[in-house]
């Protein structure tokens, strides 16, 4: 099936798969931040250094698989940053988000300037596309069979979050310390602990979101590569209520405005490209109005935690 434009179902599938693969990874790891009572406002700027240090890695070993590790790494010295100053500083989590993303921008667009100058390295090592046998030719839906393992294994980690958010005595242990931390702490749990291991992980997310964009999808690093993709992250967390599933669904409708306008941009509409890398944007913005107060988020989001004596 093609549209006038030349957009077939099979390519915008397969654009909308992709386009969802980096909020989605990065909305999961925001989940777990989110649940603890830990405002993820940061997750742009985890994006951002995950981004450049799985390219980094990639470059530096001639591997793509060294580069997740290095994209890793990157992600969780951002939340151990960040857990640093929010859960022991006790600072405001919703400006030190922002500086956060501020800070990254910054410091990735320093080291590529750097490192690299305006020379574009060859030499990066990246994630080929793998159809799987049998899937990959079904008719229409047979291209989201054929993506990168950054597409397979974000879709796959939405179940396992599912499972240990609901499902295990960690994920109660989290959503309890979002809820009411006092409460935790007078049963003998440790909310520092646990919030500090929630944004370690959610770093870890986030910066795999942030190299599907370099070693998943591009081969190279630009400044401010993420274009605001870890607010859409975000958005997608309040859209999809806070739960995998509603991220799932969250990140699959803005990967969808976000395919479907580079489509349009690469099929010659006549409709101004402004416009169409505009659509993403404008879908998120209208989210957040009609779900931000539907949204059920932990009751001790934001609040910082004082130990008690």
């Amino acid at each position: 099936m093609e549209s006038n434009y030349g957009i077939t179902v099979q390519g915008l599938l397969a654009a909308a798969v992709r386009m969802a693969t980096p909020l989605l990874l990065a909305g999961l790891g925001g989940l777990f931040s989110a649940k603890s009572g830990i405002v993820s406002m940061f997750l742009e700027g985890f994006m951002l250094v995950g981004a450049f240090m799985g390219f980094l890695g990639s470059v530096l070993t001639g591997s793509a698989y060294l580069g997740i590790l290095f994209a890793i790494a990157g992600g969780m010295l951002m939340g151990l940053i960040m857990a640093v100053l929010a859960v022991s500083g006790r600072a405001n989590q919703t400006i030190l988000g922002v500086g956060i993303n501020i800070f990254a921008l910054g410091i990735t667009s320093y080291f590529q300037s750097v490192l690299f100058g305006s020379k574009r390295p060859t030499n990066v090592s990246v994630f080929y596309d793998i159809p799987i046998p049998g899937l990959s030719k079904i008719p229409y839906i047979g291209a989201i069979f054929n993506n990168s393992l950054f597409v397979y294994a974000a879709f796959l980690l939405v179940p396992v979050v599912w499972y240990v958010l609901y499902r295990t005595p960690a994920g109660l242990a989290i959503r309890a310390v979002g809820e009411n931390p006092d409460s935790v702490a007078t049963l003998g749990g440790n909310v520092i602990k646990i919030r500090y291991c929630c944004l370690l992980i959610a770093g870890a997310l986030a910066g795999l979101g942030g190299a599907s964009l370099t070693i998943g999808q591009t081969g190279q690093f630009m400044e401010n590569i993420s274009s605001g993709r870890g607010y859409i992250a975000l958005a997608a967390m309040i859209f999809g209520r806070f739960s995998p599933i509603g991220v799932l669904i969250g990140s699959l409708l803005f990967g969808f405005a976000d395919g479907l306008q580079l489509r349009m941009q690469t099929a010659g509409t006549a409709i101004p490209y402004q416009l169409l890398s505009m659509m993403p944007y404008v879908v998120t913005i209208l989210a957040l109005v009609v779900f931000v107060k539907k949204s059920m988020a932990p009751a001790a989001m934001g609040r910082p935690y004082t130990k008690q004596k």
